[in-house]
């Protein structure tokens, strides 16, 4: 049961980060933002559960998490990286267009 927690807990960390990624708009009637509601819901199920692996899991198990977490984070961090100057020069390209 507690390799099941870990597990989804992962996974509910990955959604919640998919989900909270920054795309860019497509065109400049399109906000840009994160819709934080969206991927909340699995950011608390990824912390209670991580909580509960961490009180209550094995050291392997702890050690699961603790990498899997960080490889996400880090993929997130690289995807976020290379989408936000997209996200910029648009936003700089619809100001210039409204200013015209």
């Amino acid at each position: 049961m507690k390799w099941l927690v870990t597990i989804g807990a992962t996974i509910a960390l990955a959604t919640a980060m998919l989900l909270w990624g920054l795309a860019p708009a497509s065109e400049c009637s399109t906000p840009q933002e994160i819709h934080w509601w969206t991927g909340l819901p699995a950011f608390v199920f990824y912390v209670a559960a991580g909580c509960y692996i961490a009180a209550q899991g094995t050291l392997a198990q702890r050690l699961l998490l603790f990498i899997t977490s960080a490889g996400i984070i880090v993929v997130y961090v690289a995807i976020l990286s290379q989408s936000l100057p997209i996200v910029i020069q648009t936003e700089i390209s619809c100001a210039a267009q409204g200013l015209r």
